[in-house]
């Protein structure tokens, strides 16, 4: 049987209320999100890391600096907490497998895993 991944919490560590505020700019940030992921219906989560950022701020970076790799990033046009919760709720729904180290294998595709070593790393 294929468990899946739930999401059990969100933390903008730049973003105190990420519910009720939002960025200078709206549409124009970018932001560290940490989710809090586990299995469907049990107690305990590993934390998955994404940059949440609108076309405004990549361009602004491309153009300023150099070429940006994309993993980990979640793009949207404006920020909106809704929005950026459901996304990151329909990854973990995409996210199954017989268990937790096929489950977060696949998260790990789109978000950085507390548990994942730097390239080069052991």
């Amino acid at each position: 049987m294929n468990r899946r991944a739930e999401l059990q919490h969100l933390h903008f560590p730049d973003l105190p209320e990420p519910e009720t505020s939002s960025p200078p700019d709206p549409a124009d940030f970018a932001l560290l999100v940490q989710a809090l992921i586990g299995l469907e219906g049990e107690a305990g989560a590993d934390t998955f890391s994404f940059v949440v950022v609108t076309p405004k701020w990549l361009a602004r970076r491309v153009t300023a600096d150099r070429p940006l790799l994309g993993r980990a990033h979640l793009i949207v046009e404006h920020y909106d907490y809704e929005q950026i919760r459901n996304e990151i709720v329909q990854c973990c729904r995409r996210a199954a497998g017989p268990g937790w180290p096929s489950v977060a294998a696949i998260l790990s595709r789109f978000a950085r895993w507390e548990y994942e070593t730097a390239e080069g790393e052991e």
